[in-house]
């Protein structure tokens, strides 16, 4: 190899260059973020239209179906879900991994454009929104003390926002909790009919008023002077002056003191209109007291002029706040909620320093009685997920050296390969840096994976290059022959570990999104420490053997000080040189047990195969997940209270609630909202009075002695014994994927057309799966409605009086909800302007049914006069799936996994009988996993036939390649009862542990035939070849096999936080490598004979060649590369 000997004779070229790779990489490594997960892109996106007022099934039918129709037509959408709500609608549409988000918004975009003008006047603009796992907060902080709510909001909305927000990855900052200051315009029901003036007739008038308009300009004395009519309100006696036009005088007259009420307007309906007409006073008499003091009538005059009326005639101007949604409480403490969102592509860790630095400079500026304290933060969890892998991959790595030095019994000799370590690792940073990469559990779980691999290319090497030194050669020449000799084996076999790894980067879905770094980190630290084993380690081993020196120079007794130390040293050389005498007894006892083997090749080989099969078998009792779930101190807690709880009620069932929660010493934080939904992945809250959510986090894992899943269990059974509430306990994953992305983790979809029949079938869904063992919190979407007061129209009296439905839902809607008319600015701030009736005129169904409506005409009516109002349920929210109704029933898991839970609901639901157009299936997680099984295991069989390729080039044979192959089949034999006895679940780090298998258990069987074609080619017998390659290659084998699985103990153990995440796929490697080695050091041998035998009588019969043959192949055949 050329690269070897260009290293030997120039060494300081290798070591400049060796040392600039640690500059770079230490370098890098301040420039590399640190997060916990890869930057993903979900191919999901949201479009959100609002249309305040309206039911769910006005939104669906208005709104959500005609954005539906549309969205549809657009390029590669996959699927589109929706959530028609009281007020929104949220169209969800998911397209094709790989698809270019930014262009698909665009695409979006331009649709909804098309079909806008189809929608309500009064829909919102629709907002585009795309999946982004960033929009999870960062942060969450708490503002609590000071005088009131009112302070701390003007305090949260003025002072803590602003400067949060100017934070360099600061997208937002949500303000929960808090009070809005409005200007409440409060009408006299009573004066309002006396005037015959309705609530959007005073709203119009405050809009008209409330304005500065510029009005061009104007010259005097050589001065240019702008013209503007300056109308906006300084003041509330501003507002309370205000004229509200009213056409009375004409026809009918209004007089303030007339005492008489005409009985067309507050009494007789069409009774007191019939036989007079529309201007008579119809026997009118009576009088009625308003609320605000003084009597009101209504007397017939003729063409009197119109009367002035003011919004003070009619009711009050005050002060007040906005009708409270949301409650925020931390700790019990009454608080406002501050949650912080980072700019997609922003850096968690760093977004958090910089948030906790500004919050310490807040805290001086606040007054002293107001306290800002973080209640969450994403970024601790992820520090200390790190700070363990860091600290599992230096274990690894010292565990990996010290193995070294027991085998080689030398400080030089394991310092020399133990720098293929920090070498790789560091060459590895530069790569992720300039790939844009960040440090993240999966990067540096590459790394971690690695550790033990990183030294196994030099492990060869110098074993090569000492055994050649040992013959007598030259220092310079042992290393460029030892080198040269296994050159080619060590260069297969990093490029089958590499090879392993393409197909995930080419494969789409969630398991390329989450692994793809790794496979990336891995083959960068593998590529760089192949340069390293064929430059750097003979160029060393070429110095340090070059006087003589042994493999085996360890500690000597002129090396150890005098007394205790000597003593003691010499205790550990003695225990060093036991283990290394037993190692060095391995290849004699070796070269027996392989001899007797290929005696008796056949049950050997009848054993490893049932052996495999057995295992195969055995696979279903491990059950599957998608992902592990992460104990990472988070619990989600959510409260459902009867449909149309007042937000009061509500919060004091939260309370009951967090006292509970409060009791259980592991939980550390309790963040509480009463009267909130969110949608997180896409930045969404909306508002519900019978809704509050709790978030919950537990101590670090080392300062508790239970799990997040049994503290949630816990809080289950203390919860159940709350009347009144519906309870939802889940355990968040700081992994960021979550049943907004996801969907529950058990998810059965049933499909329909007619919303009832759907609520039906869910519901014997619901009934037949609630007690199959591991489910919890089994809940329909679907179960309960919420209470409506529905006003149903009496067309043809409203049309006698000049109403319709429009007109009638409209005044409904300013004199209940209120009406924001304009905005009053004062001091800098800007309020609304809310006009709404007195709070005793609309608090109760008798009091909706008073309220005066006044037509066109002039006619002013009670609401019961031209409609019935009926209480009725109506849904919460409606959902659709693909253009068909849906409804989830969603449940919790507990105990058991994903896997063996859908394998019981499937069988539950398997005669269910259902109607013609109705169908039911297990979605959400289920789903996704089922999609990622596939994929990966696609990119399994493309991995085996990738590595297959590569030892086909490299051997320039198509049979051998297939002999080493037989190494793959046998690491089942490691990774089920491995899996088994750490009771891991199938799921996508395991297969991810596959397909690295693949390229691992190779390398050793690559080792051994190659030395074996070697030995043959140089005239040894195949059988005494096979022995002593076996023997000689014995050393290496072991030793890459053992460093490489101390290297991933420790994730194995799976100590410390985030370490869910590698532990299945390094039990899976560590299982499948320690397996196929001891087997492979036996079972490829007899595999080797027997394809060698039936080449051999292929031959013969084809050429009656008498030759020796390998597979078929003369040894001067085998060309290797």
């Amino acid at each position: 190899m050329w690269l070897c000997k260009v290293a030997i004779r120039r060494p300081v070229t290798v070591i400049v260059l060796t040392v600039l790779i640690l500059l770079l990489g230490l370098t890098s490594l301040r420039g590399i973020g640190i997060d916990l997960l890869p930057k993903m892109t979900f191919p999901v996106m949201a479009i959100i239209t609002r249309y305040s007022g309206a039911g769910p099934s006005e939104v669906e039918q208005l709104v959500t179906r005609p954005l539906e129709e549309m969205i549809g037509t657009v390029t590669n959408v996959r699927s589109i879900s929706s959530m028609s709500q009281e007020g929104v609608s949220m169209v969800f549409a998911e397209f094709e991994w790989g698809t270019n988000m930014d262009t698909a918004a665009t695409e979006v975009r331009e649709r909804i454009d098309l079909v806008k003008g189809y929608l309500p006047d009064d829909v919102s603009n629709p907002m585009v929104i795309k999946a982004d796992p960033s929009m999870i907060p960062v942060i969450q902080l708490s503002l609590s003390g000071g005088r009131d709510l009112a302070q701390l909001t003007s305090l949260a909305e003025d002072l803590v926002k602003p400067r949060l927000e100017r934070i360099d990855g600061v997208s937002a900052v949500g303000i929960t909790g808090g009070v809005t200051e409005e200007v409440h315009v409060i009408l006299d029901p009573v004066r309002l009919a006396g005037y015959g003036i309705s609530p959007s007739q005073v709203a119009g008038a405050l809009a008209m008023e409330n304005v500065n308009l510029p009005g061009g300009a104007v010259e005097q004395a050589g001065t240019h002077l702008v013209l503007r009519t300056m109308g906006e309100f300084q003041s509330l006696e501003d507002v309370e002056r205000v004229v509200i036009p009213t056409g009375i005088g004409m026809g009918m007259g209004v007089s303030p003191s007339a005492g008489a009420v005409a009985g067309a307007t507050m009494g007789g309906g069409l009774d007191g209109l019939s036989g007079t007409g529309m201007g008579a006073a119809g026997g009118g008499g009576g009088s009625v007291t308003s609320g605000f003091g003084g009597s009101l009538g209504l007397s017939a005059g003729a063409n009197r002029p119109p009367v002035q009326v003011m919004i003070r005639d009619v009711g009050r101007v005050e002060y007040g706040y906005a009708e409270r949604r949301q409650i925020t409480r931390v700790n019990g403490r009454p608080s406002i909620g501050l949650v912080i969102q980072k700019q997609s592509g922003a850096n968690t860790v760093q977004v958090s320093d910089r948030v906790l630095e500004e919050v310490k400079k807040l805290q001086k500026e606040l007054p002293s009685t107001v306290s800002l304290q973080v209640a969450l933060d994403q970024a601790e969890f992820i520090r200390l997920s790190i700070m363990n892998l860091l600290q599992n991959i230096v274990i690894g790595g010292i565990l990996a050296v010290l193995v070294l030095w027991v085998f080689l019994r030398s400080v030089k000799s394991t310092l020399v390969i133990a720098v293929s370590i920090p070498v790789s690792a560091v060459a590895a940073l530069v790569l992720v840096y300039f790939s844009g990469m960040t440090l993240n559990l999966i990067s540096l779980g590459g790394l971690a994976l690695g550790v033990g691999m990183l030294v196994d290319n030099s492990i060869v090497v110098l074993e090569s290059i000492f055994r050649h030194r040992q013959k007598g050669k030259e220092a310079e020449e042992a290393a460029y022959v030892g080198t040269t000799e296994v050159g080619g084996a060590v260069t297969a076999s990093t490029l089958t570990t590499i090879a392993v790894f393409v197909p995930i980067l080419f494969i789409s879905g969630l398991a390329a999104q989450i692994f793809r770094e790794l496979a990336l980190t891995v083959s960068f630290a593998l590529a760089t420490s192949l340069f390293v084993a064929v430059t750097f380690v003979p160029m060393v081993a070429a110095r340090m053997m070059a006087g003589g020196l042994t493999l085996s120079d360890g500690v000597g007794e002129n090396e150890a000080s005098s007394g205790p130390s000597r003593r003691k040293a010499k205790r550990w050389r003695v225990w060093v040189d036991r283990l290394g005498d037993a190692v060095d007894s391995l290849p004699v006892w070796y070269r027996g047990v392989l001899g007797k083997a290929l005696r008796r090749r056949k049950p050997i080989l009848i054993l490893a195969v049932v052996a495999m099969v057995a295992c195969g078998a055995a696979i279903p009792v491990l059950g599957s997940e998608l992902i592990p779930m992460t104990d990472s101190g988070i619990i989600t807690l959510n409260v459902t209270m009867p449909k149309g709880s007042a937000l009061s009620e509500t919060a004091r069932v939260a309370g009951v609630v967090e006292e509970e929660c409060l009791e259980i010493p592991e939980i550390d934080t309790v963040f509480e909202t009463v009267g909130s939904e969110s949608i997180m992945m896409f930045g969404l809250s909306e508002g519900q009075s019978d809704l509050a959510s709790f978030t919950l986090e537990l101590v670090p894992k080392d300062s508790r002695e239970r799990s997040t899943e049994e503290v949630a269990e816990e809080l289950r059974r203390r919860l159940a014994r709350i009347p009144g509430a519906d309870l939802k306990v889940s355990t968040g994953s700081a992994m960021g994927f979550n049943e907004a992305l996801m969907g529950a983790p058990l998810q059965v979809s049933v499909k329909g057309d007619d919303l009832e029949r759907v609520k039906e079938i869910a519901a014997a869904v619901a009934a037949r799966i609630k007690d199959v063992p591991g489910l919890r919190d089994v809940k329909s979407t679907l179960e309960e409605g919420r209470p409506e007061l529905r006003v149903i129209v009496d067309r043809g009296r409203a049309a006698f009086y000049g109403f319709n439905a429009a007109s009638i839902a409209s005044t409904l809607k300013a004199s209940v909800q209120g009406e924001t008319a304009a905005k009053f600015r004062v001091s800098g701030d800007e309020m609304d302007i809310r006009v709404v009736l007195e709070e005793g005129a609309r608090a109760t169904p008798q009091d909706v049914e008073a309220i005066q409506l006044t037509s066109p005409l002039g006619v002013t009516v009670p609401l019961k006069e031209v409609a019935s109002l009926v209480i009725e349920e109506g849904p919460t929210t409606i959902e659709r799936e693909d253009q068909a109704r849906v409804a989830y029933v969603n449940a919790e898991l507990t105990g058991r996994t994903l896997g063996q839970v859908v394998k019981d609901v499937e069988a539950r639901l398997k005669d269910l009988p259902l109607p013609y157009g109705y169908s039911v299936s297990v979605s959400g997680q289920a789903e996704q996993m089922a999609e990622a099984f596939g994929d990966l295991s696609f990119a399994l069989v493309l991995a085996i036939v990738l590595v297959y390729m590569v030892m086909a080039a490299q051997f320039e044979s198509f049979i051998q390649p297939a002999i080493i192959m037989g190494a793959v089949p046998l690491a089942l034999t490691g990774v089920i009862p491995g899996l088994i006895l750490t009771r891991t679940p199938v799921s996508i780090p395991v297969y991810i542990g596959a397909i690295t298998l693949a390229g691992i258990v190779v390398n050793n069987a690559i080792v051994l035939v190659d030395y074996t074609n070697q030995l043959r080619a140089r005239g040894m017998n195949r059988d005494e070849a096979l022995v002593e390659a076996g023997a000689t290659r014995l050393r290496p084998i072991l030793m890459t096999t053992v460093t490489t699985v101390l290297g991933l103990l420790p994730l194995v153990l799976g100590i410390g936080e985030g370490s869910e995440m590698q532990r299945p796929l390094a039990v899976t490697v560590v299982g499948g490598l320690t397996m196929s080695t001891l087997l492979t050091l036996v079972v490829v041998p007899a595999i080797y004979t027997l394809v060698d035998d039936i080449g051999s009588r292929i031959a013969k019969r084809l050429g009656g060649r008498s030759r020796k043959v390998v597979a078929g192949v003369t040894p001067g055949d085998w060309r290797r590369g």
